[in-house]
């Protein structure tokens, strides 16, 4: 069959089976393909070239599969606190950004190899002589899952830039078992990452480096930032962290890439934290002919949001919505790997001792 490949800045549902698509800047990566942009047809000649340049166009469907991913989760406290104190805050998604460009947030090469960004951020300080050095830049991750451990032990290992690299999470990916959990922890500290156990509250300030316990949490107490008045993590027991760039890694859900779909316009059920309501064989409970796959699937638990398993609800999902019924198989399988992508790799199969 063919296979129509279309890039669109943003797609909504319009009814049950059809999808309006607004922003089309590349049509199929097929000959002959043919979309209705509601007055009249446009077809696709070339492979490859532009078919509408930004144009909105619908499309229908008799099968519909939903598989838009899930979003960071950023906690409302250390999101605000950030904010106030000017601190950097990255997501595993914006933190291996390329460049810094047009987007207003520097990246994280920007801060920690770029002499004018940290100048600017006033984390650059002056020796003697009045000339500006680059002290050890704090990063701080905060999570344990999967995804916290392996940009940890990435950055680590990059090599590019002086940093001092800590996790800061109640526990190391907490769904496994003890040993897993313990062979990440020295995995992670044989790359030079330490690792703090504690539940990380706000950002505050401290006003001088001499006075290390004259601390400032309000915008009204904030005066000009120095690289003596670094910026600091609150911990839930009361101790404080330095840090320079705070990356949170706290899971992710799929509220915020189903919301601009407006499920609503074709009756699918769907919630903020779980994603679209599916049964077994990832079909919608509302709408039938609907799937969902991955992240935005609310039979994939939170602990397994992983690559591997959105390659096998993906293939089951296009199985289930092309076979007849009686030919449908349940997507969700208890011996789906669960794998951190660490050096060396950790993997679970099956249940964990806590489960059974």
């Amino acid at each position: 069959p063919n296979l129509d490949v279309c890039f669109v800045e943003n797609t909504t549902f319009a009814s049950k089976h059809v999808l309006s698509l607004s922003g089309c800047f590349n049509a199929s990566m097929a000959y002959g393909s043919t979309f209705s942009d509601g007055n009249n047809s446009t077809s696709v000649q070339e492979r490859g070239r532009s078919a509408w340049g930004h144009a909105n166009v619908t499309v229908r469907g008799k099968k519909i599969i939903i598989a838009t991913g899930a979003d960071p989760v950023i906690p409302s406290n250390l999101k605000e606190s950030a904010q106030l104190f000017g601190l950097p805050l990255l997501t595993y998604r914006s933190v291996l950004r390329p460049e810094y460009g047009a987007i207003s947030e520097p990246a994280l090469w920007d801060i920690c190899g770029n002499a004018t960004v940290s100048q600017k951020l006033g984390m650059s300080q002056k020796n003697e002589n009045g000339a500006h050095f680059e002290p050890a830049k704090q990063v701080i991750v905060v999570g344990g899952g999967s995804t916290a451990c392996e940009l940890a032990q990435a950055i680590a290992r990059l090599g590019l830039f002086t940093i001092n690299l800590t996790v800061v999470a109640p526990s190391l990916i907490p769904s496994e078992d003890i040993s897993a959990r313990c062979a990440m922890e020295e995995i992670l500290k044989d790359d030079g990452v330490s690792v703090k156990f504690g539940r990380a509250t706000k950002i505050i300030g401290r006003t001088s480096v001499e006075n290390s316990t004259n601390f400032v949490t309000t915008s009204s107490e904030i005066g000009e930032r120095t690289a003596e008045e670094k910026p600091l993590v609150l911990m839930e027991d009361g101790s404080t962290l330095p840090v320079d760039v705070l990356i949170i890694a706290c899971g992710r859900e799929p509220g915020n890439s189903l919301k601009s779909l407006k499920l609503e316009n074709a009756g699918v059920s769907w919630t903020a934290k779980n994603g679209v309501l599916v049964d077994e064989q990832l079909r919608s409970t509302s709408m039938r002919h609907i799937f969902a796959i991955g992240d935005c699937a609310s039979a994939v638990q939170s602990r397994d949001r992983r690559a591997s398993h959105a390659g096998w609800t993906g293939f089951h999902a296009a199985r289930n919505a092309l076979l007849p019924f009686f030919l449908r198989s349940k997507a969700i399988h208890p011996f789906v790997p669960r794998v951190t992508y660490t050096d060396p790799e950790i993997a679970t199969v099956g249940m964990s001792r806590r489960d059974c």
